[in-house]
């Protein structure tokens, strides 16, 4: 009996060190975003989730020309290489974390854009 709660407890202080490493990932990819994007009005939204176990990112703009400002004044990339640097650690040797795959950045209105291009009705 007692080797089964060592081995609990083992369990649990991973899944709070796993799910503290999420948190501290996620406070400094907001604090990356805030950085990148303080000078910028309306600053954009922000979203952090997960997909197949690495990061993914969505900063979602108010409209397309927002996006493209934003992309020819350098922001765009300054927070891809933000993003690369804070998920380096992430991923296996055979597929590294890649920050301009993780990162979707959009405007409102961009799936129905999208959907009208391909003639896909949803």
């Amino acid at each position: 009996m007692q080797i089964f709660g060592l081995v609990l407890l083992c369990l649990l202080v991973l899944i709070a060190v796993a799910v503290w490493r999420q948190q501290r990932l996620k406070r400094a990819c907001r604090a990356a975003f805030l950085r990148v994007y303080a000078e910028w009005t309306p600053v954009p939204h922000f979203e952090m989730s997960s997909s197949y176990g690495y990061p993914a990112f969505t900063v979602l703009f108010k409209t397309k020309p927002e996006v493209q400002a934003a992309e020819q004044a350098g922001l765009n990339a300054a927070f891809l290489r933000e993003i690369d640097e804070l998920c380096k650690g992430r991923g296996s040797k055979t597929r590294p974390f890649e920050a301009k795959v993780a990162v979707f950045f959009a405007h409102e209105g961009y799936m129905e854009e999208l959907l009208n291009r391909t003639k896909i009705s949803p």
